[in-house]
C-alpha cells in the first residue's frame, strides 16, 4: 500500500501554497508551478546552543522573587 494512502489531509484546515517566502535553511521555496501543503514544522536546538527561553526564565524568576518578598511582608 502506498504511503500517500495512509495520510489523512482532511483532519484540520490546510492551505495550498505555490511558493513560501519564509527562509528555510537560508533558502526560500520559490514558485515552480507545483502546489504544496505545509503539514508542520519542527525546530531542533543543540543542547549546547543558546537558550531560547532565557527571557521566560528571567521573568518567572523575577515574579517568584516579588512573590517571596510580598509573602515575607505579610507574615
Amino acid at each position: 500500500m502506498p504511503l500517500a494512502s495512509h495520510l489523512d489531509y482532511s483532519k484540520g484546515s490546510h492551505r495550498i501554497f505555490w511558493e513560501d517566502s519564509q527562509l528555510v535553511d537560508g533558502a526560500k521555496i520559490s514558485f515552480s508551478g507545483v502546489p504544496f501543503i505545509i503539514l508542520g514544522s519542527k525546530v531542533y536546538d543543540c543542547q549546547h546552543g543558546m537558550d531560547r527561553n532565557m527571557a521566560v526564565k528571567r521573568k518567572r524568576r523575577e515574579e517568584a522573587e516579588v512573590s517571596n518578598i510580598s509573602n515575607c511582608m505579610i507574615k
